[in-house]
């Protein structure tokens, strides 16, 4: 042991109550031992309140591993909608034709936001890729704007049926005929980030 981490020691023993240099040998190595018990039982001590406090967290908040806290979205996930609450179908069970059908648009309104001849407008699986893919964002806008309204239809159909001030005084329905869902998106996911963080 070199002589600083012996001065150390002995600070602390004195610190402590326990020099031993005015001692008998035979007293030295009884106190000796009292010290490293003390010292045992410090340690053992300082484990013992941390597991009762580690105990006492996983009783209120659950364990770490298993506790999943609910937390705010971070803005680069609020492009998709939290569930299909329109019922629209998701993947392979897409359905475009509920799609068009709620927000009112005809196979001639569907084939210029798809960029396809009217003709080659279907619903079923040989729907061109373009009308599948326009629809299915169309129909993602639809259900984000339902989660604002808490799952109500009817009141999400009248949002995209009424003119909108902050939309230039125009429905979102129409901005949707007129190819701009794309910009109708990003609005949407503005106004829910600024009213996350009210």
């Amino acid at each position: 042991m070199s002589q600083d981490q012996t001065s150390r020691s002995g600070l602390k023993r004195h610190r402590l109550g326990l020099a031993t240099d005015h001692l008998m040998p035979h007293q030295k190595g009884t106190m000796s031992l009292f010290y490293l018990t003390l010292t045992m039982f410090h340690k053992w001590l300082k484990i013992g309140c941390s597991m009762v406090l580690r105990t006492a967290r996983c009783a209120i908040l659950g364990s770490p591993r298993i506790l999943h806290l609910p937390m705010q979205t971070a803005p680069l996930f609020l492009s998709v909608p939290q569930g299909d609450t329109l019922h629209f179908g998701r993947g392979e069970d897409f359905e475009p034709k509920k799609v068009a059908e709620f927000m009112q648009l005809d196979r001639n309104a569907v084939s210029k936001i798809a960029s396809v001849s009217s003709a080659s407008v279907r619903w079923d699986e040989n729907a061109p890729k373009a009308v599948k893919e326009r629809l299915e964002e169309i129909g993602a806008i639809a259900n984000m704007v339902a989660d604002i309204f808490q799952g109500d239809a009817a009141k999400t159909a009248l949002w995209f049926r009424t003119k909108n001030p902050l939309l230039g005084d125009i429905a979102p329905r129409d901005m949707v005929r007129l190819g701009r869902h794309d910009r109708l998106r990003r609005f949407i996911v503005t106004a829910i980030q600024e009213d996350k963080v009210r």
